[in-house]
């Protein structure tokens, strides 16, 4: 029996009450996410507006940060892609079983910046990694479950950069093009060959958080300053978009959220990390305005400058959900621009409820038992009983 003082500490104990999702992806009109701070999955009903307990994930520490950054479905299954763990993850929602595909990683290529790989792709039977942290492309072999090292990225013009590459488009079917998120360079990968050609694009002191094509066209939003470079990859044209005058930035790590960027019908939306407003473009008549109904949310006196105004969006149809520092998720509807708030808080279900803590007390408890195994972890030991007992309401 689950008493009323066990479930106020469980919620404490293995979900942040103001839980903070990384990740977000969307999958039958869902979307899920990981939280930053605990290797929890949640789902966001959009219908409803709550958001629910999914399931922890298998052999982790529950309390390990950004294990996983960023999610990706393919084939009805939820990859989970390696930011500080060493395997992919991947969840079939079909089975409703988790599959573990570990990652050859080699020492040699650890970098400076913290995390391992921030995105992925899928082709043939190839998933391939691309890096945050790590200095090379990997390759995962799902046939025959082979790591292999496609590129070293220190052999390239990005060797003296910490941190490498975020997200990406694709060109064509076997060719994808990612910006580097320390300089203004552009890498295009070439799946079908595996081979990797980087271009510097604009201004050298820009720095590149993603892009949007649109045909011929490239679209290059500028991380640390305000600005985005229209480039024609087949004829090398470049031109600098301006901002209007009003739009600020409070630091130059991230000018906008390249996760929450969407192009939709004629326009790029453009949600802010560190700008004072968001903002669209009009890829016809090339101007940028302020997206007026956001006003509100961008220039909130309690945001923290230091960290990201959105940081995390999904699209489903025709609205955005942004992931908002303040405890919420904003939608957006891209077609009449009109938003909604919903608060970060679990509204489970019984059977959610359930799951929830017999998942805690399986883990609490097999960790428990493996700390008793260590005779030289006595005090480590006490503390995972005490943890343990007070779940279970003292019994």
């Amino acid at each position: 029996m689950i008493d009323t003082q066990s479930e106020i500490i469980y919620e404490k104990l293995l979900i942040s009450k103001n839980f903070f999702l990384i990740g977000m992806c969307e999958y039958k009109g869902e979307i899920y996410g990981i939280s930053v701070s605990e290797n929890v999955i949640i789902k966001f009903n959009p219908i409803t507006g709550t958001f629910h307990y999914m399931t922890l994930i298998p052999d982790k520490h529950i309390y390990s940060m950004q294990g996983y950054h960023t999610m990706r479905v393919s084939n009805n299954v939820l990859y989970m892609i390696p930011f500080r763990e060493k395997d992919v993850v991947a969840y079939n929602f079909k089975t409703a079983q988790f599959n573990s595909y570990t990652i050859d990683l080699d020492k040699r290529y650890e970098g400076k910046a913290a995390g391992y790989f921030y995105n992925c792709c899928f082709y043939g039977n190839k998933m391939y990694l691309f890096p945050f942290g790590y200095r090379a492309i990997v390759s995962y072999n799902f046939c025959t479950g082979e790591t292999e090292h496609c590129v070293e990225i220190d052999r390239t013009c990005l060797k003296n950069d910490e941190t490498l590459f975020g997200l990406y488009e694709y060109l064509d079917d076997t060719h994808i093009i990612m910006t580097s998120l320390s300089s203004n360079s552009v890498a295009i990968f070439d799946l079908e060959n595996e081979e990797l050609v980087v271009k510097k694009i604009g201004s050298s002191s820009y720095k590149y958080s993603m892009c949007i094509k649109t045909g011929d066209i490239i679209w290059l939003i500028i991380k640390n300053e305000l600005g985005i470079v229209k480039w024609n990859y087949k004829t090398d044209n470049t031109k600098i978009i301006t901002f209007p005058e009003q739009c600020q930035i409070a630091n130059n790590k991230h000018s906008f959220d390249p996760k929450g960027t969407v192009c939709y019908k004629n326009c790029i939306y453009i949600f802010p990390a560190a700008a004072n407003m968001a903002v669209k473009l009009n890829m016809e008549d090339e101007t940028v305005t302020e997206i007026r109904s956001l006003r509100r949310y961008c220039q909130e006196e309690r945001l923290d400058r230091n960290i990201s105004t959105f940081d995390g969006a999904a699209k489903v149809d025709n609205i955005m959900y942004l992931h908002y520092q303040l405890g919420t998720i904003i939608s957006f509807n891209l077609d009449t621009e009109e938003t909604h708030e919903y608060k970060r808080e679990l509204t489970n279900t019984t059977e959610e409820n359930k799951k929830m803590h017999q998942d805690a007390f399986s883990y609490f408890g097999n960790q428990m038992c493996k700390k008793e195994n260590k005779r030289d972890s006595v005090k480590s030991d006490s503390i995972g009983a005490r943890i343990f007992q007070t779940l279970l309401g003292g019994q």
